[in-house]
């Protein structure tokens, strides 16, 4: 059976930039989590192919296409409520970003938009809860943090690698030149978009997939998986570098909790 992953409306996407989790972790070594796993290994491999192919028709032409694939990538991630899968696979998305981030001209909102919802998941599973509304994860449901030390490092490293790289990207763009496109036009971009959801859906916005029937019984009931995202993100009228400056900034509150030692900063080139 398959299942369409819907669109949220707007006030729902303003109000959290995760969508809601299902409420029991996918059982370890399922058909729907091995299905799951074929899923997402072939979306980012996807997404690695057009960043190689980036500015011919095959590949993404600007950043804003990367970000609303990526987003919706996260969005199935983090509705799957599995920690075992979700902190392997934002540790991957992240340092896929990371890379991509430099290879295009800068894309300010999606690019701001995406790291916030990466720093809800990453702050979230630190805490063992919803950073914004408190309540227990899947998988957290006694309110324990249950990474191991390894994953804490391992995302205390992705979250330095990508303040820095930020701050690079954002230092180099011209306001003139935000958002241009490689190769081709804004226009071309949504043409050749790579977008998500139109691709593995039906066209409306969707992801579609089998084995995810219900939040009941190993299934998922999204909303906001593969959001197209053009048009969600409302920004508001602040300086690119204090935005910058709060990059990951949840994630870095957390971690100065669970792994103590001084604040994480800014590396700077003198």
């Amino acid at each position: 059976m398959e299942i369409d992953l819907p669109t949220p409306p707007a006030s729902s996407i303003a109000a959290s930039p995760l969508p809601q989790p299902r409420r029991r972790p996918l059982t370890r070594g399922s058909p729907k989590e091995s299905q799951l796993i074929s899923y997402l290994d072939k979306s980012l491999n996807d997404i690695r192919k057009k960043i190689d192919n980036r500015g011919v028709e095959t590949g993404y032409i600007s950043f804003s296409q990367i970000a609303r694939d990526i987003e919706g990538i996260v969005d199935v991630v983090w509705v799957s409520g599995s920690p075992t899968l979700q902190t392997p696979y934002l540790l991957t998305i992240s340092t896929l970003t990371i890379d991509a981030l430099p290879l295009f001209p800068p894309s300010s909102t999606h690019a701001f938009a995406l790291l916030d919802k990466l720093d809800a998941a990453f702050s979230s599973l630190l805490a063992g809860r919803d950073i914004d509304s408190g309540a227990a994860l899947p998988g957290f449901d006694d309110g324990r943090r249950g990474l191991s030390t390894t994953d804490k490092v391992r995302i205390k490293g992705v979250v330095e690698r990508m303040r820095v790289v930020v701050f690079k990207v954002v230092a180099e763009e011209d306001d003139g030149d935000a958002d241009k496109d490689v190769g081709g036009s804004a226009a071309d971009g949504e043409e050749n978009g790579g977008e998500r959801g139109r691709q593995d859906g039906d066209g409306d916005g969707t992801v579609s997939f089998e084995g995810f029937e219900n939040n009941d019984d190993d299934g998922a009931d999204v909303d906001g998986a593969a959001r197209e995202g053009e048009g969600d993100h409302e920004e508001e009228e602040e300086d690119v570098e204090t935005l910058a400056a709060r990059v990951f900034e949840k994630t870095l509150a957390e971690l100065g909790d669970v792994l103590g030692g001084e604040p994480i900063g800014i590396i700077t080139e003198e």
